[in-house]
């Protein structure tokens, strides 16, 4: 998978870091719209780390960009997590269009609930912002949408409560129907993340992307 090991990179940090790598997926992304709590994107960003999901999507139209760049202190799992930042939305949409996604959104009036959703398509799942969910314009160019089934007096779940919710769903039935995570990494991607990771293991963190789109 490597190759090239910084000689200060221990045997065990580099045996981690490889089963890691192992287990990231890009074929299942996640996409925030206009998410304003910073607490709440950190929180998405640690669910990603934790079940493998390695491509988020930050589309950011009400956000001016040079605020999300200066308020960019990245620290935990938020190095470890590609982050695409946006500030167009149907720039975003068209470019993973491009890459052969399907998009679904999260809705909670859907009638598709999570469990019926194939986590084994190529998929971008989307979430929008605390006060009033996806736009409507998301909800124009998504594939389809679905829910999360709930039994008591709320009608939604905190964005990033539900985006933990539906990645450990797809996680979990991508384990059951033994997809291998890693078929959503060629082996030069493989190599690739696992020589970011080697270089922010020790505290080397690659420059902060400008934002796409305008």
């Amino acid at each position: 998978m490597d190759k090239v090991v910084p000689a200060c990179i221990s045997t065990a940090r580099k045996c981690k870091i490889n089963a890691v790598v192992s287990m990231r997926t890009s074929r299942i992304a996640v996409l925030l719209e206009d998410v304003h709590d910073r607490g709440n994107e950190n929180a998405v960003i640690r669910t990603m780390d934790a079940f493998g999901f390695q491509n988020l999507h930050v589309v950011s139209t009400m956000v001016p960009r040079e605020t999300r760049r200066i308020q960019r202190t990245d620290k935990g799992a938020r190095k470890w997590i590609t982050i695409h930042n946006w500030n167009c939305l149907d720039q975003c949409v068209a470019h993973l269009r491009s890459q052969g996604y399907k998009i679904g959104a999260t809705h909670p009036g859907s009638t598709t609930e999570i469990q019926r959703v194939d986590f084994n398509d190529k998929l971008v799942l989307a979430f929008g912002n605390e006060q009033f969910g996806i736009s409507q314009k998301l909800a124009r160019l998504s594939d389809f949408s679905f829910s999360i089934p709930m039994c008591g007096f709320v009608e939604s779940l905190n964005v990033s409560v539900a985006v933990a919710v539906t990645l450990f769903q797809a996680f979990a039935q991508r384990m059951d129907t033994n997809q291998q995570y890693s078929q959503g990494l060629t082996s030069d991607e493989k190599t690739q993340l696992a020589q970011e990771f080697y270089h922010l293991s020790l505290g080397v963190e690659p420059g902060a992307g400008q934002p796409n789109g305008s």
